[in-house]
């Protein structure tokens, strides 16, 4: 759920101003206590600025790194990791440190669109032209790509059946 800069600034002076516990604030402006942790962790950090809904920013593959070093090198939680850094979601700090983990620093060179990019695999015989092909290379390539379009359709099946849903979601 999104909540206004206003809603989020009453929030975290209530808090600050003594009023109450993170407990007791979040139970009075009905919010998880967790969620108002990370505001006033983003409010400590960034003042204000640190609240406002922005749009989706872009991180380079060096201060993705830095932020992964940093949050490894201290005993801080992602969320504060991501308030210091002035990164809205620590799920996307948690997300870094995986890649990290899993395939080192060259994985945080990623971007979405590169990964989704990938080769398609090549048909079998796809550097023969097709006078050279015997008749078994010819059925292994019928085959072949048979099994491709029926993934094809069924992905986009798929693809169709989750856009219904979620018009359908929308519409409640």
């Amino acid at each position: 759920m999104k909540y206004s800069l206003q809603f989020k600034l009453d929030a975290v002076r209530h808090y600050l101003a003594g009023l109450g516990s993170q407990k007791q604030t979040a139970k009075t402006f009905s919010i998880a206590h967790v969620q108002l942790r990370r505001w006033i962790a983003a409010y400590q950090h960034h003042g204000e600025q640190g609240l406002r809904v922005g749009r989706k920013p872009h991180y380079t593959p060096d201060f993705r790194l830095s932020v992964v070093e940093f949050a490894l090198s201290n005993p801080l939680s992602s969320a504060t990791v991501a308030a210091k850094f002035d990164i809205p979601c620590y799920l996307t700090v948690e997300r870094w440190i995986k890649l990290y983990r899993e395939n080192g620093a060259e994985a945080l060179n990623l971007n979405k669109r590169s990964r989704r990019m990938r080769q398609h695999p090549k048909t079998p015989h796809a550097d023969k032209s097709p006078d050279e092909l015997t008749p078994e290379e010819m059925r292994e390539e019928i085959e072949f790509l048979r099994a491709q379009n029926a993934y094809i359709k069924k992905l986009r099946a798929l693809m169709q059946q989750k856009e219904a849903q979620t018009r359908r979601k929308g519409q409640k």
